[in-house]
């Protein structure tokens, strides 16, 4: 995935319940290419308490380390859903907090 440019905005995120959570001056990546729905990354997240590695390691407890898609989401979910189109175009979130074509 290429990055061609960079904006700051703000953001404005539904939580639930009619709440929203609004995020000042975070900077995005434009891709080159067409994808869905914004990414937060690794930093953001952990700003708001979201620590990616704690919260893949409470999954992978609950799940004893094995999870089979068809289980927790439906076939068209898992067909058109973010993380599996990510999965498919080989696009990743690493330490660097950046991602790179797989090819």
């Amino acid at each position: 995935m290429r990055c061609s440019r960079k904006l700051i905005l703000d953001v404005e995120l539904a939580v639930r319940h009619g709440k929203t959570l609004v995020i000042r001056s975070i900077t995005w990546f434009v891709t080159d290419q067409e994808m869905d729905e914004p990414l937060l990354g690794r930093a953001v997240l952990e700003a708001l308490g979201l620590g990616t590695q704690e919260l893949l390691a409470a999954a992978c407890d609950r799940h004893q380390g094995l999870v089979d898609a068809a289980d927790i989401v439906t076939a068209d979910e898992r067909n058109d859903a973010s993380v599996a189109r990510i999965i498919s175009q080989g696009i990743f979130h690493s330490e660097r907090g950046i991602s790179n074509d797989a090819g």
